[in-house]
């Protein structure tokens, strides 16, 4: 009966093995439940924590290979970290690679079971098979914790005399991952690196020098005396990948040692000219860049083979060409710029990288004799450019052609003006800010183009003014308006120099569409608006005094004014309908002045912006009073120029004499009595109940908190009678005795007695106590003091200036044209004051070096010789 029994339940377990699922089952499940992966999955899930369970290695190892693959796909499984540890500790090698391939995937450095697995890698280190120690080997080059990386080190080392390549091979490699995260292990285990580099195996040399070559991108002085090593393996070895990481080593040591760079100039002219490797071409044109960029001979020859790369139909090559090519413009940019054709060339390419990279390459080959074709081309390119990235990349290298070193290379401003208003006709860029900022600049620092670039602006208000308006985002060319508008209205209506076609001009400004552009540009456009109005008015009453007989006035000004005037009223309407403030007060301000200068404002004196004008005023005063507005806002319109200011201007404005800002402003509210504070808080509603804090205010009459009978400083609040405070007394007391017997209740422990940090004027928070009996002296129950915002009127009058951060600085612009050098002006600045710009508070605070920092690779010196206490020592088993 027991053999039958024993039968059956070995029938049944080999049954439930042939039921359980392989790797290949989850794959084809996964693959037909697409619409329903999750709840596949988890059902999956579910399953694997059954056999995960089970006592049978095969199926656990099934199901450890089951969840390396669901990890693939982005699930976790560090919950099964410990099961996953007990099939990488099979005698078995297929169970023990599933083991460390999963853990290798799950395992971090806050898995619990990662010391669990110390002993488990270093017997795995000496095991007779040596894919066992590769294995473990590799895993512990991504798990490793400083604690393993601590541990193993030692069993490293020993790896490092292993007679079998393959071992020590991939000990050297691991032996990088344990310094990072075990640095101290550096220079104990340094002099048994260095003899990796003179090994008998090319794979075990390679290694090393892999090792080498990352060590040194930290620290290259600590390799320096490996020079004559690597000389050695650059001149006599024939292995392309092992030259590659030579040659890439000595581009990290050369910067550090003049010397040597002088010794690589031979063989790195050998290999360039010799070698079929584009890979190992590329890297020694790379560390003659780094090392020999004095060298003219060997950078020409590093020219004439990247000018090979770019041509060539690899993508990949060309790119690494640009590439390359960039490093060698910045020390050779005259021998690049002979080869500037095939630059422009990559402009035409399918591949936008590649575009945008040779567009990178432009500002360091332009020069004032090329600018005028550079431009010319570029703005070919970006006129059939497709929307995006390349588009907008265009017109910034366009600008920052001509920008360069504050228009350095710009001979002819009309001619680059005229570029700037042909960029506005790019519709689908992004870069319209950029082009708004380049308008403002150039007429603003250019004074001799001011005219000529207000006339530009003007015509591009009147032809162009709808299909910008269309773009009406912000950062398109819509804001190309607003800089128009500004120029117009600042450079082209000052005397002798009024914008042409000022009528169409200003209906231009006024249109109704121009209500949907970005709220500030639509408020320049109002601006200047008003400012051609002004100039309108002033030249037609200039006119009008000197041909009087031609001349057909209503109310002292020419009729033709009005008109202008009421149409522009009129105009202003739609804009005051905005809902954003600045232009609703712009739109409303301009249709104000329109009104009393069309003669429709009636006075009335009600706040709707009309001046009251009285019924039975003489002509002669009406003419006087109209004339007068119209002088004096053309002179507050034309009195000063805006010029450039510098951005250190406001940080140079020395405060007065007179005003200390160190000094508190406002005194401390007095320690009064616990009444005071009954006084200001206690409430009546009638029946004797406590109000709630909604009514602390409105219980007391409006006068008591109005501006004309504020009381003075230390006066208590209106005296109540004794049957109020009496009340008001009880109930501040239940208040306490209801807080004493809260235990959840946290009083406050600071005082609004100490001195204030800051020089504000300080009041108590109300709202974090309504405790009515808490004085804002009391030591036990008092919020902390907030800072109360003052306005510039509680100030006396003085306005305090913010110091805001910069906005980022505008490329400049230039273009060249055979012309006399135009007067760029400089930013003005302000006398005296400090040189120095006050730091915003939102400045970088220069950190301080964290605690493991002076343990870095990069701060250990190897040219020290080792300490006695510098040893790893294996762990020593106690005998008993």
């Amino acid at each position: 009966m027991s053999t039958s029994s024993a039968v059956l339940e070995n029938m049944q377990k080999y049954v439930k093995q042939l039921r359980t699922d392989s790797l290949a089952d989850l794959i084809r499940g996964l693959r037909s439940n697409k619409g329903s992966e999750s709840a596949f999955v988890t059902k999956a899930l579910n399953e694997l924590k059954v056999e995960l369970n089970s006592n049978d290695m095969t199926i656990k190892t099934v199901a450890v290979q089951k969840l390396v693959y669901l990890q693939m796909m982005g699930y976790d499984i560090s919950w099964a970290a410990f099961r996953i540890v007990e099939v990488m500790s099979q005698s078995k090698f297929g169970p023990k690679r599933a083991g460390y391939l999963a853990a290798s995937q799950s395992f971090h450095e806050g898995t619990e079971v990662t010391m669990l697995v110390t002993n488990l890698l270093r017997k795995d280190f000496h095991s007779g098979n040596q894919y066992e120690a590769g294995v473990a080997l590799a895993t512990l080059s991504i798990i490793a914790t400083p604690d393993l990386a601590r541990d193993l080190a030692p069993d490293l080392l020993m790896l490092l005399t292993s007679s079998r390549p393959y071992v020590k091979k991939r000990a050297t490699l691991c032996l990088y991952r344990v310094f990072l995260r075990y640095p101290e292990a550096l220079r104990p285990s340094f002099p048994k690196l260095r003899e990796k580099l003179v090994d008998d195996d090319p794979a075990v040399v390679s290694a090393a020098c892999n090792v080498v070559c990352e060590l040194a991108r930290t620290a290259p002085a600590n390799y320096l005396p490996l020079a004559p090593v690597f000389f050695r393996i650059l001149t006599e070895s024939s292995n392309n990948w092992l030259l590659i990481r030579i040659v890439k080593l000595l581009a990290e040591l050369a910067p550090a040692e003049k010397r040597l760079a002088k010794k690589l100039i031979d063989p790195l002219t050998t290999l360039i000219n010799s070698t079929p490797a584009m890979s190992l071409m590329y890297e020694c044109i790379q560390t003659s860049i780094a090392g020999c960029a004095h060298h003219v001979p060997l950078m020409k020859l590093c020219i004439a083979k990247l000018r090979l790369f770019i041509e060539d139909t690899d993508q990949n090559l060309k790119y690494l060409g640009l590439v390359a090519l960039g490093g060698i413009l910045k020390v050779h940019p005259k021998a690049v710029a002979e080869h500037r054709d095939v630059i422009l060339a990559c402009l035409d390419d399918d591949d936008s990288t590649i575009r945008l990279r040779a567009l990178s390459l432009l500002p360091g080959l332009v020069t004032s004799k090329n600018l005028h074709s550079l431009v010319q081309k570029l703005m070919q390119h970006a006129l059939r450019a497709e929307p995006g990235d390349f588009l907008d990349e265009l017109v910034r290298t366009t600008i920052r052609l001509c920008s360069a070193n504050g228009y350095e290379l710009v001979t002819d401003f009309e001619w680059y003006f005229s570029v700037l208003v042909e960029l506005t006709r790019l519709d689908a860029t992004r870069a319209g800010d950029l082009i708004a900022a380049q308008m403002y600049d150039v007429a603003c620092r250019v004074v001799d183009i001011r005219p000529a670039a207000a006339d530009r602006c003007g015509e591009l208000l009147r032809v162009r003014r709808r299909s910008l308006a269309e773009s009406s985002t912000a950062g398109g060319v819509c804001e190309a308006l607003g800089a128009a508008a500004f120029i117009v209205g600042e450079y082209g209506t000052s005397d002798g120099a009024l914008v042409s076609a000022p009528r169409e001009v200003l209906d231009a400004l006024l249109d109704e569409s121009n209500v949907s552009l970005p709220p500030h540009v639509a408020a320049v456009l109002l601006a200047a608006g008003l400012k051609v109005a002004v100039a309108l008015a002033a030249c037609s009453t200039a006119s009008a005094s000197h041909d009087d007989a031609n001349t057909v006035t209503e109310g002292g000004v020419d009729v033709e004014v009005r008109e202008v005037f009421r149409a522009a009223g009129e105009a202003c309407a739609a804009f005051a309908t905005s809902v954003h403030a600045e232009v609703q007060e712009r739109a409303t301000g301009f249709a104000a002045f329109a009104a009393v200068v069309a003669g429709d404002g009636d006075g009335d004196g009600d706040g709707d912006g009309t001046v009251e004008v009285d019924e039975d005023e003489s002509q002669q005063a009406r003419e006087a009073t109209v004339a007068e507005l119209i002088a004096a806002a053309r002179a507050l319109f034309t009195a000063d120029l805006l010029g450039p200011v510098s951005l250190t201007a406001q940080s140079k404005v020395a405060p007065p004499s007179e005003l200390d800002l160190t000094l508190q402003i406002g005194e401390d509210i007095p320690a009064d009595d616990d009444e005071d504070d009954d006084d200001l808080f206690a409430t009546l509603d009638g029946d004797g109940g406590s109000s709630s804090s909604s009514s602390v205010y409105t219980s007391f009459p409006a006068t008591e908190f109005s501006a004309t009978s504020a009381r003075p400083s230390g006066q208590h609040a209106p005296s109540m009678s004794a049957e109020d405070r009496q009340r008001a007394e009880r109930e501040a007391e239940a208040r306490r005795a209801e807080r004493a017997a809260n235990p959840f209740y946290i009083p406050s422990s600071s005082s609004s007695s100490s001195t204030p940090s800051s020089p504000a004027l300080m009041l108590p928070d109300l709202t974090a106590d309504e405790d009515p009996s808490s004085s804002s002296a009391s030591s036990t129950s008092t919020a902390t003091p907030t800072p109360m915002p003052l306005s510039p009127a509680d100030l006396g009058g003085i306005h305090l200036v913010v110091d805001k951060p910069p906005a980022a600085a505008f490329a400049a612009i230039s273009a060249p044209r055979s012309r006399t050098k135009a007067t760029v002006l400089a930013d003005e600045d302000v006398p005296g004051g400090s040189d120095g710009v006050t730091a915003s508070p939102s400045s970088p605070v220069p950190s301080s070096p964290s605690p493991g920092a002076s343990s870095s690779l990069g701060a250990i010196d190897l040219s020290t010789p080792l300490r006695h206490d510098e040893i790893l020592r294996l762990p020593q088993h106690r005998e008993t």
